[in-house]
């Protein structure tokens, strides 16, 4: 059957001089019925198909000029042969753009005197502007520069993607974020309806909640120990309010025609003061503030705030947070330091430098001084230059830039709180999980210690599916940097046996893994543990490892019973990403063909042919060479186990694991026995 576009040069009028924004104009699809085949003649209305979709029996149709597609499409509608004929639509990314005038058009689009913008404080400018110059803070709004653009850019690309993650979720105000900061202004009308009213307690001198706070209705000052957390943080006599800014980044009111937009628009904000008006705070208040919004019920916190000094309470509140499936998101630090800084780079907080407009790690070439902080314990990175938030800095509540860690994590911690609101069910580690696997790789390719996983994309955690890995040995052979959630594993160390490190293994045997904790391992943890391992997968030194991994006890416990070995079975050979071990590091060299057993515990006997500081050797005649002059296995014993002299017949039962050879990519194997009882000497 043929059908002709002829009968438009019959009925259809003159073209419609107005075009819908929602369709391509003068274009139509044409869809046939099926078993029709489509031969249009088109030569007397001068139109032409374009386009031919087979698949789908439709086709591309281009009109003249002088016909409508409105008119084309009423033309042919209830035509014989024709299934379906309408526009040809546009389009977009699906995304929202709220209405909020900073968000929409900037922050002081003009140039500004800097006399006006200061006024009482203009005579203070020769100490701040070398702190932001031109790169930054007051000189980039000075130049015009002033937008969210971490949140959407549109000049460079480089923002978190929240247009389309709105598409999505504004958040849930189910999920509280808790802030521990310097306080909340709460009466910025930017940021007043977001603060969390705690729904059973009331300001009448009584503790209605009998949670041992008294009148805490918009959380607690843990500096005064009072129930008022009044963002009163000053720097140079300007109120900079470090905490209003850190929240507002977070979950300023959004789409009210007011001011800024946040990351997530409807989580509530609960405010918890731990640092003073100076900007400085106490571990101990900072360890109170995370127990409490733990208690409360919270399950994202954020902490803009950093220390070099590895401080036990506040190890001890992080973890305690952890154990109750609380995510703490921490800022690195900014001074563009290699050193582990906390508690960022505690086990389970999820650590977040900063980046800059053009997408790379911010330095002191961004800030006028120091740079994002980094080292093997940063996770991600987020906007951390020029990030517009709420302050009383230049005008009482008003709004003005900042700069570094401090507003990058808050970025991060929005968009946490955004997937908490999606998934209700997942867990902290999950949650941080995501943020990691969806993040836009950056600096070097893959896992770097300046930026980690890369650049934070709200849209993609919100929208990308990430395969968790249930077997070992399946993990072992993925990618690595994938999530892998392990069931039933049974922990072959305990907490602090072995320096950052935890071992665990399947209970028939066949498989074990390092987990690994650059800050230090957690505590509470007995080798027979039976325990659910969740993380992403990565080497170190050699061994195929969980890295910063959470981990649940099941309740259930397993006797560990080793493998007995001869020495050169000891370690095995490559299996996935699982380096194997050299049995002969001197040409010609040869590595180990058996089967891998590195992560579990193994049983193995010899002599001790050469001793060390906190090492040795034991050979059973094995032609083992490691390239360190010594024959057999290196054995390396942790603090607190001796090592027997040189020469003694010995039965060693230990972890098996590797360790690379100086500056190369050779693995040799490695024996640690856990604990004294491990060595037994017999002669």
């Amino acid at each position: 059957m043929k059908f002709k576009l002829t009968v438009l040069a019959a009925v259809l009028l003159a073209a419609m001089s107005a075009v819908c924004a929602d369709h391509a104009e003068n274009e139509i699809l044409v869809k046939y019925k099926p078993g029709i085949r489509a031969q249009l003649s088109i030569k007397t209305v001068s139109a032409k198909a374009v386009g031919n979709f087979a698949e789908t029996r439709t086709e591309r149709i281009k009109l003249p000029k002088n016909i409508s597609a409105e008119e084309a499409i009423e033309a042919l509608k209830g035509k014989p042969g024709i299934e379906y004929v309408g526009f040809n639509h546009k389009l977009k990314v699906a995304a929202v753009y709220p209405n909020d005038p900073i968000f929409q058009e900037g922050y002081y689009n003009s140039d500004y005197d800097i006399g006006d913008l200061l006024g009482d404080y203009g005579d203070i400018w020769d100490i701040l502007g070398p702190l932001y110059g031109d790169n930054g803070g007051l000189g980039g709004m000075l130049s015009g520069s002033a937008y969210q653009w971490g949140l959407w850019d549109r000049e460079k690309g480089f923002d978190m993607k929240l247009p389309q993650a709105w598409e999505i979720t504004t958040g849930s105000s189910e999920v509280i974020v808790a802030v521990l900061d310097t306080g909340i202004d709460y009466l910025h009308p930017d940021m007043a309806d977001k603060v969390w009213w705690n729904p059973n307690e009331e300001d009448d001198g009584i503790d209605n909640d009998g949670n041992g706070f008294v009148d805490d209705v918009v959380g607690w000052n843990f500096v005064t120990d009072e129930p008022d957390p009044w963002d009163d943080h000053q720097t140079y006599g300007l109120m900079v309010q470090h905490g209003t800014v850190s929240s507002s980044i977070i979950g300023a009111s959004t789409n009210n025609n007011l001011g800024i937009a946040g990351v997530a628009w409807n989580c509530p904000i609960m405010p918890i003061k731990v640092m003073a008006g100076d900007g400085t705070g106490l571990e101990s208040d900072c360890a109170d503030g995370i127990i409490y919004a733990v208690d409360m019920g919270v399950k994202i916190i954020n902490m803009s705030l950093a220390t070099d000094e590895d401080v036990p309470v506040l190890r001890d509140a992080v973890a305690y947070a952890v154990a109750h499936d609380v995510l703490c998101v921490c800022a690195t630090g900014n001074e563009d330091s290699g050193a582990p800084h906390y508690p960022a780079a505690y086990p389970g907080a999820l650590a977040v430098g900063a980046y800059n407009k053009s997408g790379e790690r911010c330095t002191a070439a961004d800030w006028g001084q120091g740079g994002s902080n980094y080292g093997d314990y940063i996770d991600v990175v987020a906007p951390g230059n020029t990030i517009l938030g709420c302050s009383s800095m230049v005008k009482d509540q008003d709004y003005f830039f900042f700069d570094g860690t401090s507003a990058a994590s808050p970025m991060a911690c929005g968009v946490a709180a955004l997937l908490k609101s999606v998934h209700p069910d997942w867990s902290a580690q999950r949650i941080a999980e995501q943020i990691k696997r969806t993040a836009d790789d950056c600096g070097s390719p893959g896992y770097d210690i300046y930026t980690g996983y890369g650049r934070v994309n709200a849209y993609r955690a919100l929208t990308e599916t990430i395969e968790d890995i249930t077997d070992l040995s399946a993990a072992k052979k993925a990618d690595l940097g994938s999530y892998v959630n392990l069931n039933d594993m049974v922990l072959t160390t305990s907490s602090g046996e072995i320096e950052n490190m935890l071992f665990a293994q399947t209970k028939n045997r066949i498989s074990g893994v390092m987990l690994y904790f650059p800050s230090g391992a957690p505590e509470g943890y007995t080798a027979g543990d039976v325990v659910k391992i969740s993380g992403s997968s990565d080497v170190y030194d050699g061994n195929f490892c969980i890295k910063n991994p959470t981990m649940e006890k099941t309740g259930e416990t397993f006797e560990i019973k080793p493998f007995g070995m001869a020495g050169i079975r000891v370690g095995g050979g490559a299996y996935g990403k699982q380096p194997g071990v050299v049995d002969s590091y001197s040409y010609p060299r040869t590595f180990s063909e058996g089967l891998t057993n590195i992560g579990c515990i193994v049983r193995t006997a010899g002599k001790i042919t050469a001793v060390g500081p906190d090492w040795f050797y034991i050979s059973d005649g094995s032609p083992l060479d490691d390239g360190a002059g010594y024959d057999g296995i290196y054995v390396h014993t942790p603090d607190g186990v001796v090592r027997p002299n040189i020469n003694k017949k010995v039965i060693i039962t230990g972890v098996s694991t590797g360790s690379v050879v100086g500056n190369t990519s050779i693995v040799r194997r490695v024996l640690i026995p856990r604990r004294q009882s491990d060595i037994t000497v017999l002669k």
